[in-house]
């Protein structure tokens, strides 16, 4: 029903390096800072066999507690697509490497209406055993795709999953720390555990108090909002495998979970429960 014909991400991107030390046509050294800023236009051509209403179905699909989102606040962005020429993302950020120290990333990105920041990070150099430090506002590693901005979609749209139960992706300030097992013949295996500030509509709402939800199975519910600590909202932690059997050829698994805290505020007080 529903046709993509074509997706067209420009990625632009130019390496700033202090020319003034080097000379034009130096080779950069390799303990330098390096900085790297980038542009991102994503523009999508869509049409569909139901007078242009297709993009919006997936409004209609049941997520958890029914909550899905495909705005701006989450890491959709896609899915309201009218017929003809979109505009999908512009995004324009920085990527910074200091060798020895570790890296940096900052990204603002427009739908041609308001503009946000997207993430603004600092993730230390590997050190001992692995362990690598992040902190900041930045896309949860959980899974294969949440922390990948739209121009590396494989597709239009965000995965389903992600949109129904993620409410199109989970992002949040905070920090997380990863540790990358070495390698051991073909295998590589990376733990990590995050802990956010956020107000994800599936898994962090702000939200009152639910009270005699109708569920599709016709079951009333009700969720009711405890006292708890604001922050963290979220955490998360996960393991991803790598398994390259053959040159070229790669398994990838893994497993993580969420946990978040729904939360009630009023003017003076906050209430959350953890779900």
């Amino acid at each position: 029903m529903i046709r993509r014909l074509f997706s067209l991400p420009a990625l632009m991107a130019a390496a700033l390096y202090p020319l003034a030390q080097q000379g034009l046509g130096a080779e950069p050294r390799q303990d330098a800072l390096q900085i790297t800023p980038f542009a991102v236009i994503g523009a999508v051509a869509y049409d569909d066999s139901v007078q242009g209403r297709g993009a919006g179905f997936i409004q209609n699909a049941n997520g958890l507690f029914n909550v899905h989102s495909d705005t701006a606040g989450e890491h959709s962005h896609g899915g309201d697509f009218h017929r003809g020429l979109n505009l999908q993302t512009l995004e324009a950020g920085l990527h910074a490497h200091a060798a020895g120290w570790g890296e940096a990333g900052l990204r603002l990105s427009s739908d041609a209406h308001t503009v946000e920041l997207e993430d603004a990070w600092l993730r230390s150099r590997p050190i001992a055993g692995g362990l690598q430090v992040k902190g900041g506002r930045f896309f949860s590693a959980i899974g294969l795709q949440n922390a990948l901005h739209p121009h590396a979609w494989a597709f239009v749209d965000q995965a389903l999953p992600y949109q129904l139960l993620l409410a199109g992706g989970l992002r949040g300030d905070g920090a997380q720390l990863t540790v990358s097992i070495p390698q051991t013949g073909p295998w590589r295996l990376q733990l990590g555990a995050e802990a956010l500030q956020s107000d994800n509509a599936a898994v962090a709402a702000q939200t009152g108090p639910v009270s005699g939800f109708v569920t599709t199975t016709g079951k009333i519910v009700s969720i009711p909002m405890r006292g708890s600590a604001a922050w963290p909202q979220v955490w998360t932690a996960f393991a991803k495998a790598e398994w390259s059997p053959i040159a070229g050829q790669t398994l990838l698994g893994g497993l993580a979970t969420v946990r978040g805290r729904q939360c009630a505020r009023t003017s003076v007080s906050s209430w959350c429960s953890i779900s």
